[in-house]
């Protein structure tokens, strides 16, 4: 695999976007799915400010299932030089989140971390992340993503393997 320069970044491993740790399938969404009541109703969840305000009105229309990359970054970053490397296929979306929490709703081993650290989704060009501290918590960055928040190689960036149509 060898070293591969992005940007000013040097990452060691799998490809240029960190190390690249599992792929998960995500379902079809047979119905349209609602965000903010299946988050509400469906999980016990903590929304963190402005949360609640961006899952509102958020639905996912019927699609077919899809491969989510997951990625421990190698060197701190900002957010936007994150999600800009990745490209157009890192974006995800609230039904995908949804099925990962919800399989992991009591702290489960799976993709998403379970200790206290970040997971990182990129939704409808925002970053929301979930963390598990004895309940899930959710929340989004406001605004599109610019470099004020910088994950680091503790948290886990999830990326979508296809572009979104």
């Amino acid at each position: 695999m060898g070293t591969k320069t992005v940007g000013e970044i040097l990452i060691p491993g799998v490809d240029e976007h960190g190390i690249e740790i599992q792929k998960v399938e995500i379902p079809d969404v047979v119905k349209k799915f609602f965000a903010i009541y299946r988050f509400r109703n469906g999980l016990n969840i903590h929304f963190m400010p402005q949360s609640r305000d961006f899952l509102r009105k958020k639905v996912v229309s019927p699609r077919e299932g899809y491969t989510v990359r997951v990625y421990q970054p190698v060197l701190s970053c900002g957010n936007k030089r994150v999600f800009t490397e990745l490209g157009p296929c890192s974006e995800v979306d609230f039904a995908a989140l949804f099925f990962l929490v919800k399989n992991q709703m009591k702290g489960e081993e799976g993709p998403l971390l379970t200790n206290g650290y970040l997971n990182v989704f990129h939704i409808l060009s925002r970053n929301v992340w979930v963390l598990f501290d004895e309940i899930w918590s959710i929340g989004v960055t406001p605004g599109p993503p610019d470099n004020k928040y910088l994950w680091n190689s503790k948290h886990r960036i999830f990326a979508r393997e296809e572009v979104l149509q």
